[in-house]
């Protein structure tokens, strides 16, 4: 549970690091905040649904993901609310990865090449803290999980 902790811990500090690089990619007018919403939000919209569909992938929310969840993003959810925030992505695992997550790589690539690899890793390190939250990896979280770690940056 320890190395799990320190896991998030690493994962908290990334982010934030990502997030600060979002905003001066905003600042110099690299993206386009009115057509695409803020850059933190919308990268964050999808690591959010990413850790969702890890979640729901074996069928069963436990309160230890939850908790993760929550120190992760700093959004408080029970399972249940979990598994309706996951209904809400439409359980669509495939299709999050071949139409949301690499068009977003694809478009933090062409404004800021080094920011769309550190992202990439963000999502990795998203997939194996929830994925270690609940002590056992399934098989769907495993493919999942490879599904990440293969988008092209």
């Amino acid at each position: 549970m320890e190395n799990l902790k320190s896991l998030a811990d690493g994962f908290s500090l990334k982010y934030e690091k990502f997030l600060l690089a979002c905003e001066a990619q905003e600042e110099s007018a690299n993206w386009d905040s009115e057509a695409l919403d803020k850059m933190s939000t919308f990268y964050t919209g999808d690591m959010v649904s990413v850790a969702a569909c890890l979640l729901a992938s074996d069928g069963v929310f436990t309160e230890n993901e939850a908790e993760f969840f929550q120190a992760l993003f700093g959004l408080s959810y029970t399972p249940a609310e979990l598994h309706a925030l996951y209904m809400d992505v439409g359980g669509d695992m495939t299709g999050l990865v071949d139409n949301e997550l690499q068009k977003g790589i694809d478009k933090l690539k062409a404004i800021h090449p080094e920011l769309a690899g550190y992202y990439k890793e963000l999502l990795v390190m998203v997939c194996q803290i929830i994925a270690a939250s609940d002590r056992s990896i399934a098989p769907a979280e495993e493919a999942f999980m490879k599904r990440i770690s293969e988008l092209k940056v």
